[in-house]
């Protein structure tokens, strides 16, 4: 299984097709739960891999080891700053169709989503479904 490093500069964007590649990879291999945190964090070099030797030191002398979703949970603290993720709330607030096509619409909502998870479950957010 060959997968492309990850070191940390880049964009909250990369960051997350990054962490989605990974995924998607280790789902496809069948690679085991208790496998994933080892494997996936095989990848992370320079600031990453320095980063993450300190989350996992952190978490290990008080919790234990760590599981696939508290990495993520983690890695989205650490490469999606607040700024982004504020920005992407307002971008979602402020999105409108305008002059876009429905399947340029639907990529940008995508794109944007993302980054508002709570947004898909939440059925305030229902009509916006419903146009796509």
């Amino acid at each position: 299984m060959k997968l492309d490093n990850f070191d940390g500069s880049c964009t909250p964007v990369q960051a997350a097709d990054w962490l989605s590649y990974v995924e998607d990879k280790m789902e496809a291999f069948e690679v085991l739960a208790q496998d994933r945190v080892r494997y996936g964090t095989q990848l992370l070099k320079g600031e990453a891999q320095i980063w993450w030797k300190g989350v996992k030191s952190a978490h290990t002398a008080t919790h234990g080891p760590l599981f696939w979703a508290e990495f993520v949970r983690q890695f989205e603290r650490r490469f999606y700053p607040a700024t982004f993720l504020d920005k992407m709330k307002l971008n979602l607030n402020n999105y409108v169709q305008d002059k876009k096509t429905v399947a340029e619409y639907e990529i940008g909502f995508n794109q944007i989503v993302r980054f508002v998870p709570h947004v898909a479950h939440d059925e305030t957010f229902a009509p916006w479904w419903s146009k796509l």
